[in-house]
């Protein structure tokens, strides 16, 4: 099949070609429509200290204060990867058990950065100060039983709330690509199964027998 008759195939079955990228913008923008409210939260949280051990030893300097607090930002990301952990925040902030997963990492020595989903601005808020009570009570128990100044604490701001949804654009970006290859396969189908590809292959032959001949 040359160009021209690709080109007469899809022009006999157009309906069908732009019937199926026409389903396929609808089912793209009911998608978009439908799809549920859910929020991206962002918290930054701080490693702070609850007072100033007072030394002059080397080995309590700034610089080792920032190696212990990068130790301790760790301990925290490892944490919020837990189980055990995760279902405390949600018992505390009374959300549906299972419903809620932190995306954690440390940005420098000091400074955590956590990601998740929300329904609602009222459950961001909700699970941010379960996060906080959970994590600082969970550091207040490494050092139970020591009476050591200048132990780990965990501060940060209200989180930052956008929208997580994908766009109109987005949909019908996707919806309108899967159309034309859905509809391109489809006519091709359509085509063959209809035995008029015999027919082109015949006047094919037919065209080179005629042109070998002269």
């Amino acid at each position: 099949m040359d160009l021209r008759e690709l080109v007469r195939v899809f022009w006999k079955y157009r309906v069908l070609f732009a019937g199926t990228i026409m389903v396929f913008f609808v089912a793209g923008f009911l998608v978009w429509a439908l799809q549920p409210v859910r929020f991206v939260a962002e918290v930054t949280m701080n490693v702070a200290r609850t007072g100033v051990r007072e030394t002059n030893e080397y080995a309590y300097d700034d610089f080792y204060r920032l190696q212990a607090d990068e130790r301790f930002a760790d301990t925290v990301v490892r944490w919020l990867d837990s189980p055990r952990i995760l279902a405390d925040i949600e018992r505390e902030a009374k959300v549906e058990p299972g419903s809620t997963s932190f995306d954690a990492g440390r940005l420098s020595s000091q400074i955590i950065r956590v990601r998740f989903l929300s329904p609602t601005p009222g459950n961001a808020e909700a699970l941010s100060r379960a996060m906080f009570a959970v994590l600082n009570r969970e550091t207040v128990s490494l050092n139970a039983g020591k009476d050591v100044v200048g132990w780990f604490s965990l501060v940060g701001e209200r989180p930052s709330l956008s929208d997580a949804r994908f766009g109109k654009m987005e949909a019908f970006g996707v919806a309108g690509f899967l159309g034309v290859m859905v509809g391109f396969f489809g006519v091709l189908f359509r085509w063959y199964f209809s035995g008029e590809h015999s027919f082109y292959s015949i006047g094919r032959g037919r065209r080179d027998a005629h042109e070998d001949r002269h």
